[in-house]
């Protein structure tokens, strides 16, 4: 069986490709021909060059397999790379979706994104059941994900077999791309250059118990079913609080009023299109990410690992790789 994966290359989906070998999946994976491909080396997978904007190339890469893994994508929050966001995002995903039609795979797993759920009430962990919730939050990212799911909600009722996968923030070792959010902030305060907090909170999962929940969804998922795939709730100050002592050191943690953070983000972004941290990323951390992944542990055998151990990977991988001291 051969499945094919988006993505392959990235964070997520380097991690998914090796779970998906482990099981002796035959893998094809769709790249851009200036990718890079350090995630994926020396792994026995077969390469299709192409662009998940050209809807040939995407038609091309899924024939002939029997499902399809849609893990691509850009979080990208900065102001300036609106209209790159939605291609990436929407038009990406409407052409992987057209091609697993004209394929006629026996399977979709979406990659979807949280933010097209919502908060718990409260700083309640939320579920699946959550309605969006976040309508004040439209800023690119969040618009092109909104309309990515609205297609693949409406492609479902007309009969491809997608099933949607949530995954938190994931961390842990194997990332070479450190600008989306919270790795650059994670990155950051390991570096020493972000010692301060604000008062909201996140879900951690660990990358590699993320990607095998999207194989698990391959093998058990049901058809139209919403799996968060969730890791532990943290505050901020308790995630530095972690990561210090998984790197072995003390830092002096400043709180931040969320008017300091705001504008703090807005003028970072004016001198860098890859910040620490832009103004919708400072919008962001007011809020308490946390999900609730019962129905995943419950219908597919999803089991995370605990935090710290994740943590502690993470620190030591980065440290390996001379991407920290």
């Amino acid at each position: 069986m051969t499945i094919l994966v988006t993505g392959a290359n990235g964070f997520i989906g380097s991690h998914i490709v090796r779970s998906l070998l482990k099981r002796d999946y035959q893998v094809r994976v769709l790249v851009r021909p200036d990718a890079d491909m350090r995630n994926l080396d020396g792994l026995h997978v077969e390469v299709v060059q192409g662009d998940l904007l050209k809807a040939s190339s995407v038609i091309d890469a899924a024939a002939g397999c029997k499902a399809v893994i849609h893990t691509a994508g850009w979080i990208n929050t900065h102001p300036f790379d609106g209209w790159r966001v939605w291609e990436i995002n929407f038009v990406g995903a409407t052409n992987v979706f057209t091609a697993a039609h004209l394929a006629c795979v026996e399977k979709v797993i979406y990659t979807a994104s949280i933010f097209t759920l919502g908060v718990g009430g409260d700083g309640r962990p939320a579920s699946e059941s959550v309605t969006d919730n976040l309508g004040s939050l439209k800023f690119p990212y969040v618009a092109a994900r909104r309309a990515a799911q609205a297609k693949a909600e409406k492609l479902l009722t007309a009969g491809l077999p997608i099933v949607f996968i949530y995954p938190t923030y994931c961390v842990g070792p194997r990332v070479h791309d450190f600008r989306a959010s919270p790795q650059r902030q994670i990155m950051a305060f390991l570096r020493g250059r972000m010692p301060f907090y604000t008062s909201g909170g996140l879900n951690l999962v660990d990358v590699r118990d993320a990607a095998e929940a999207h194989v698990l969804a391959l093998e058990r998922g049901e058809i139209g079913n919403k799996y968060l795939i969730a890791g532990q709730d943290v505050t901020f100050r308790e995630l530095f609080q972690r990561l210090d002592k998984a790197a072995g050191r003390r830092t002096i943690l400043l709180p931040v009023p969320r008017a300091a953070m705001l504008a703090g983000g807005w003028i970072m972004q004016w001198f860098s299109r890859a910040p620490i941290m832009d103004y919708n990323t400072a919008r962001l951390l007011r809020y308490r990410w946390y999900y609730d992944a019962s129905q995943a542990k419950r219908d597919l055998g999803y089991c995370p690992r605990p935090l710290d151990e994740t943590l502690c990977d993470t620190v030591a991988w980065l440290r390996e790789n001379h991407y920290i001291r």
